[in-house]
């Protein structure tokens, strides 16, 4: 006969029980532990970016904001300090200060954010990094954090890059000038009185009369180095008659050779101007040491009766960017000219790639208009500026410039051209850009007779009839050193 067992659980596997249930409890908690655990730092790390972020954004907003850098520590100091001039000229200053970066006008004292291990900056220009210790050549910031995520060994690293729009006086744009030391005949006897157009301007008067001439030389070197950004040639001339022929030489070759008549030069008679030859372009680059081997010759082209005062001749060399400003034109042109071109509403304000369009060999005449202020001030030069590109290659054919008064007929002012050697890096949507006419020597220019005057384009029929001009902003491009307009340079529009 069998016994029978009572139901019900052993001691042993009571005990079993138990042991899973206590590792499943204690490796529960373990879990809960470790996502609490978790879950903090990524809570802590969440606020350090944020408080990271927020310091950034201040500092981007100072920066965008800016006119100039005043100060800037080198790219290698992890404490890192900036100092960022306003336009009301009120400094603002951001530098690592232990573990804190802190924030002030004229000093950093309030925190904007704590665990800070590295504060670095670097700035920039268009061409490249920039050194320390001209902070005012900078035109952006890259600036680069690391902060530490409290209650962890783990930090976080932020790094972003900051356009600044600039200003840039007059007495910190790096250029040199110097002027004319020795002077040679020519043709005939020469200039009457020569010497009288050494050195700097000083209204004494070298007189080119008929079938004269004279070469000025001698240009002394600066102290400035690196790259030449803009290099001009110039003269101050009074004009009473005749024709002037002016002729631009490094060593013996000829850089410029051009001559104006009584209609180019009828602008400026009887008064003391000054004409300066952009010369930046015709040779691969310049640098200082070619200054003193440039040479100015005038010289008069017909052999009738000529009389031209000169009192300074000078050469130019800018090693910076030059304050330039643009003015679109608005839609109150074409008052004389046919505005044969398609879509002749286009071309209005900015670029904005709706196209006024002209063809070869079709069109005829378009004109734009371009307000600017009733400013007395003086503009160094002056640029008509045609904003676009050329469908195909013009062969031979050119654009043709001019710059009127709305009342005056097509046949008055001076005949730009711009050749199609010229023309040949516009061709094709991907080439549009500046295409930029000098017209800095038609007249003494202010802001003031900008306004009122009419820029007129035309096609020459030379060209083929597949080319056309794309145009969508036409206008002028002027560059001022003086206090009012001109003196502003925005990194990005």
């Amino acid at each position: 006969m069998k016994t029978r067992r009572t139901q019900g659980a052993s001691l042993i596997e009571v005990l079993l029980v138990m042991g899973v249930s206590a590792l499943l409890v204690g490796g529960g908690a373990a879990h809960v532990q470790s996502l609490r655990q978790a879950s903090d730092l990524t809570s802590r790390r969440r606020d350090a970016l944020q408080n990271a972020r927020v310091a950034f954004d201040r500092l981007a907003r100072k920066l965008r904001s800016a006119k100039q850098i005043a100060a800037i520590t080198a790219s290698t100091n992890t404490l890192g300090s900036i100092t960022i001039t306003d336009f009301s000229d009120v400094n603002h200053v951001f530098r690592r200060v232990g573990t804190e970066l802190r924030y002030g006008v004229l000093a950093a004292t309030d925190l904007l954010a704590s665990g800070i291990e590295s504060f670095t900056l670097q700035g920039y220009s268009p061409t490249g990094t920039v050194a320390y210790t001209k902070p005012y050549l900078i035109d952006a910031v890259q600036v680069s954090l690391v902060a530490t995520i409290p209650g962890s060994t783990q930090t976080l690293s932020l790094s972003t890059r900051v356009r600044l729009c600039r200003e840039i006086p007059y007495n910190q744009v790096r250029s040199t000038t110097s002027n004319a030391s020795t002077y040679a005949t020519t043709l005939g006897s020469g200039l009457t009185n020569y010497s009288k157009a050494y050195g700097a301007q000083n209204s004494t008067w070298a007189i080119l009369n008929t079938s004269t001439g004279g070469r000025y030389s001698g240009f002394p070197i600066g102290s400035e180095t690196g790259t030449v950004k803009q290099m001009y040639a110039g003269l101050r001339m009074n004009y009473t008659a005749g024709a002037l022929r002016v002729i631009i030489r490094y060593d013996s070759t000829v850089l410029l050779d051009r001559s104006y008549w009584y209609a180019d030069l009828d602008d400026v008679l009887g008064t003391a101007v000054w004409w300066y030859f952009d010369i930046t372009a015709l040779r691969p680059s310049w640098t200082e040491q070619d200054i003193d081997n440039l040479s100015i010759e005038v010289s008069d082209p017909q052999g009738s009766y000529t009389y031209i005062r000169f009192d300074c001749f000078a050469i130019r060399a800018f090693f910076d960017d030059l304050p330039t400003t643009f003015f679109w034109a608005d839609r109150q042109g074409g008052s004389v000219c046919p505005k044969q071109w398609d879509n002749p509403d286009y071309a209005y304000g900015e670029a904005n790639d709706t196209y006024a369009t002209g063809n070869w060999p079709e069109q005829d005449w378009q004109s734009f208009r371009v307000p600017v202020s009733n400013s007395a001030e003086e503009l160094f030069a002056v640029h008509v500026c045609i904003h676009g590109y050329l469908t195909a290659d013009p062969g031979s054919g050119d654009i043709e410039a001019r710059h009127n008064k709305a009342s005056e007929s097509l046949t008055t002012g001076v005949d730009h051209r711009v050749l199609p050697a010229q023309l040949a890096g516009y061709v094709w949507p991907e080439n549009k850009s500046y295409i930029l006419v000098d017209v800095t020597n038609d007249r003494s220019w202010t802001w003031a007779n900008l306004d009122g005057r009419e820029i007129r384009i035309h096609l020459n029929p030379n060209g083929t009839a597949t080319c056309s001009l794309k145009a969508d902003a036409v206008g002028w491009r002027a560059t001022s050193f003086g206090t009012e307009k001109g003196v502003r340079i925005w990194s990005e529009p």
